[in-house]
């Protein structure tokens, strides 16, 4: 055994242990929160310089303004070199031809009324000479109107003279060339008018020859297999993979949801796209930034602290809170335990195991060993004494140790826990849920069934109505029966079918049989009946009339067929009316009794 000073230096060693361990956590803890701080300010930055950068590519709204004065200069220089154009092409027409006064004094001196040859001769000379500055069409004009005017001899003069002559030479007709100042004039505004044209957000920054690709891109259609539709759609697909700096194959696959190797081709259609837009600046202004070297620098940079900020994020907010988890498990306890004030105690064992039992079968425990339905008895028995009063685990682990001990006795009174648990959730168990599930599901049969059958009742009630109210109307259609005598009081045959009609069928006779006593009740007698037998004259308190005389007397009808259950109303049926007594035979020297119509009766007949 350890002497006393043995003790004392022992515990002080602990306790110095415990203080240094306490010590290194904090630290330790402090040191994680100050590494996620510290990337976290890098990438906060970085972020700022990117926003920066981003500033310095925003492009404003386009200046119309600015526009419009580039193009009112750029009208007036394509006016003048019109009306330059128009003057030149006007004085080639004018050195073609003689002017319209010139031709008309010659033609005057020359052919006119008052003629005069040597003046014209003299006047034509001087126009095909040198100093004239006509030019060869013109002069050759003038010796057209001296061949009609002037004799041969004074033609060939004027034609030597005219051949040795200079002459102004004929202009082309086309606009000068531009001078040196002129044309770099004309270069400038058309650059100015180029980067006005093109300086809004939308504006193409290579000008017109990217524009011309862009326009290229939107027409050009995807390779047959690609996900895309047109080049401008894999293009922008590639671009908004630049949001971080720079694009890979993976990143363009999980965008498009499928496998690196089956992308490869899509992937690299765009990438194509991407460097020929580079390279001839066939893309937006308001895209500039997914082309520029310090943008992309500046946002991968963003991307890879922000990664490793997120990597370096603690999982706890609580730095005090979390060093003291560190110690609690550096001693051997668990602090996420809910039961760790029991630790070390035979209760947390049997904490532990009920809410592993609990778990396992999400709440719905149910005793299904032996040993599990002899703790619900105990439990039971427990409830049955005390009512709702708590029992005491220490009662309950003294009554199992009876029978129980080590790991079975832990595992029973963590079941009883865990049973208990279930009855305060109210938790219902499988075959009670189930019991309670089938039993509403054949309420719910049962009901439907009541429901379907009230309603096929219902309809065969509306049928029956309908078919009464149809037969009765065809029985009040029937055309009118010979001369009879006449009836002390009229008669609704068409009421007296239909009561005939419904008594039958309350009786329990077929549509058919009913229809057929109706019809015979109301059918006109053409000649004396036989005399009937009961059967065929009584029935629901009417009197009918027997069908036509036989030669020899008919058996017995067959008996009638028991009723079936008829789908009236709830409401009882009405009481049928007594039988009328038959009708006795004839006797001797009367004729058989006729059927008056009138009243439903048979009258005897004398004579």
């Amino acid at each position: 055994m350890a002497s006393r000073s043995e003790q004392y230096r022992d515990q002080y060693a602990r306790a110095v242990a415990a203080a240094q361990r306490w010590q290194l956590i904090q630290s330790q803890v402090a040191d994680e929160r100050d590494q996620y701080r510290y990337l976290q300010s890098l990438a906060i930055s970085e972020r700022q310089n990117l926003t920066q950068l981003e500033e310095l590519f925003r492009t404003p709204p386009a200046d119309f303004g600015q526009a419009a004065e580039l193009l009112k200069l750029q009208y007036a220089s394509e006016d003048a070199a019109r009306q330059q154009a128009a003057g030149a092409a006007l004085g080639r027409a004018r050195a073609q031809r003689l002017p319209v006064e010139l031709r008309t004094q010659l033609e005057a001196i020359s052919r006119g009324p008052g003629r005069n040859v040597e003046a014209a001769r003299t006047a034509m000379l001087e126009l095909v000479g040198s100093g004239s500055g006509l030019t060869q069409p013109q002069v050759d004009e003038v010796l057209q109107l001296a061949r009609g005017a002037l004799d041969p001899a004074a033609v060939a003069d004027l034609e030597a003279v005219a051949a040795r002559a200079k002459r102004r030479a004929v202009p082309s007709g086309k606009a000068r060339a531009l001078s040196p100042e002129e044309q770099a004039r004309e270069e400038a505004l058309g650059r100015t008018l180029e980067a006005v044209y093109f300086q809004g957000p939308q504006g193409i920054v290579g000008g017109y020859e990217g524009q011309a690709l862009v326009d290229e891109r939107k027409r050009t259609v995807a390779p047959k297999g690609s996900r895309f539709s047109t080049a401008e759609d894999a293009f922008n697909a590639y671009l908004a993979l630049m949001n971080d700096g720079s694009a890979s194959i993976e990143e363009f696959a999980a965008a498009t949801g499928a496998a690196a190797d089956e992308v490869q081709a899509d992937f690299e259609f765009a990438k194509g796209l991407y460097d020929e837009a580079k390279a001839k600046g066939a893309f937006r202004n308001d895209q500039r930034k997914f082309f520029d070297p310090a943008w992309l620098t500046s946002a991968q940079n963003v991307a890879r602290l922000e990664r490793e900020a997120e990597a370096a994020r603690p999982e706890w907010d609580d730095a005090l809170q979390e060093a003291a988890k560190r110690e609690l498990r550096a001693r051997g306890i668990d602090p996420e335990d809910p039961h760790a004030k029991y630790k070390g105690s035979p209760l947390h064992t049997y904490l532990t195991t009920a809410d592993r039992i609990y778990g396992e079968v999400d709440g719905a425990v149910e005793a299904a060993t032996p040993e599990q339905k002899r703790v619900v008895a105990l439990l039971e028995q427990w409830r049955s004494v005390n009512g709702d009063e708590p029992w005491d685990v220490r009662w309950l682990t003294r009554n199992l140790s009876k029978t129980l001990s080590g790991k079975a006795l832990d595992e029973a009174t963590g079941f009883a826990l865990a049973y208990q648990r279930r009855v305060d959730d109210g938790v219902q168990t499988p075959d009670q849920a189930e019991l309670q599930k089938a039993a509403k599901a054949a309420e719910a049969a049962t009901a439907e069934q009541r429901k379907q059958e009230l309603k096929a009742k219902a309809e065969q009630a509306k049928a029956a109505r309908q078919e009464l109210e149809m037969e009765g109307a065809r029985i009040a259609a029937q055309p009118p029966a010979p001369e009879l005598p006449p009836a002390p009081k009229p008669v609704d045959r068409g009421a007296e079918g239909r009561r005939i009609y419904q008594q039958a069928l309350l009786q329990g006779a077929s549509r058919e049989e009913a229809r057929k006593l109706a019809m015979d009740s109301i059918r006109p007698i053409t000649q004396p009946p036989a005399p009937a037998s009961v059967d065929e004259l009584v029935l629901g308190g009417g009197v009918v009339a027997a069908p036509a005389p036989a030669a020899a007397p008919r058996p017995a009808p067959p008996p009638r067929p028991q009723p079936a259950p008829a789908p009236a109303p709830p409401s009882p049926a009405p009481t049928p009316a007594p039988a009328a007594a038959p009708a006795p035979p004839p006797a001797p020297g009367l004729r058989p009794p006729r059927y008056d119509a009138a009243t439903g009766d048979l009258v005897p007949v004398e004579g």
